[in-house]
């Protein structure tokens, strides 16, 4: 029978040979050892490391509990973010809200004042009417509201027949002016009718009524005076026989610087019915502006 060694036998003899080998003894018995012990116990079951952390490759040993630590303090402060979002959301969706009711609330009064406003101005009736424009004027009728003599070289010349110069302008032809009576149609001392209107406007036409004077001539001018200085000058005309028509020209008026009609004559018609013994001068009987 072979004899049966120990295991320890068998270490001294592999340290015997590495003296021999190496001249040094070396420590494998202790290594087998370790080896040997790591893999199995006393009672040849396999030891269980410890769990109670984990292993880095170096095999040191961390806390897990540390980990777990930091992992909640994240997790608050996300949570707490979140929160004071929401809450800023809810308090600016709020804000806006408020805000509109309330600009909505103020703006609709306004309508009201303004209502209310026109209507005690239309019923009081205090508010000043608008000051017609020279524009509007312009589109008004012609009417002549009265009718004066103007001699500029010498005032005073038929002054006599002032008085009947208003029946030019009482729309009754059966009423008349009438001049001086003059021996020849040449007119020594030029006068003038200056028909001043109700509106200032622009005139087109006027119509002298007449049915006994033939021949003459006159001019006629426009202007916002009773007089002949700066007055535009819109028309000519002769007499023959019936009413004197003469058609003005409306391109140099304007309503502003209208609101006379001035009649020059230079020189004197022809009357069928002489005025006293004389067979020139002027016998009308109204006088009108369109």
């Amino acid at each position: 029978m072979t004899e049966q060694r120990s295991l320890s036998d068998v270490y001294d003899d592999e340290a015997a040979l590495g003296t021999e080998i190496f001249g040094a003894t070396v420590p494998t018995q202790p290594a087998a050892m370790e080896v040997i012990g790591a893999i199995k116990s006393w009672d040849g079951n396999p030891i269980q490391p410890e769990m109670g952390g984990g292993m880095y490759p170096g095999g040191d040993l961390y806390d897990d509990d540390e980990d777990d630590e930091d992992d909640g303090r994240r997790g608050t402060w996300v949570i707490v973010l979140a929160a004071v979002l929401l809450l800023l959301i809810v308090a600016g969706a709020v804000l806006i809200s408020l805000t509109g009711i309330g600009s909505s609330k103020t703006a609709e009064p306004k309508p009201a004042k303004s209502t209310s406003a026109s209507a005690s101005a239309s019923e009081g009736g205090e508010s000043p009417s608008p000051t017609p424009s020279p524009e509007t004027t312009s589109n008004a009728p012609a009417k002549i509201a009265t009718v004066a003599r103007l001699v500029p070289n010498n005032p005073t010349f038929m002054s006599e027949t002032d008085a009947n110069l208003p029946k030019l302008a009482d729309n009754n032809p059966a009423t008349v002016w009438m001049s001086y009576g003059f021996g020849s149609g040449k007119l020594a001392v030029p006068f003038a009718l200056s028909a001043k209107l109700q509106t200032p406007t622009v005139v087109s036409k006027v119509t002298m009524q007449q049915n006994t004077g033939t021949g003459g001539a006159y001019t006629v001018y426009v202007n916002n005076q009773n007089s002949l200085n700066g007055a535009t000058e819109v028309g000519k005309g002769t007499f023959n026989g019936k009413d004197a028509v003469v058609e003005l020209d409306t391109s140099k008026q304007s309503a502003d610087k209208g609101g006379y009609v001035i009649i020059q004559f230079t020189e004197a018609p022809k009357l069928s019915q002489p005025i006293s013994i004389y067979p020139y001068g002027l016998r009308l009987a109204e006088l009108k502006a369109e």
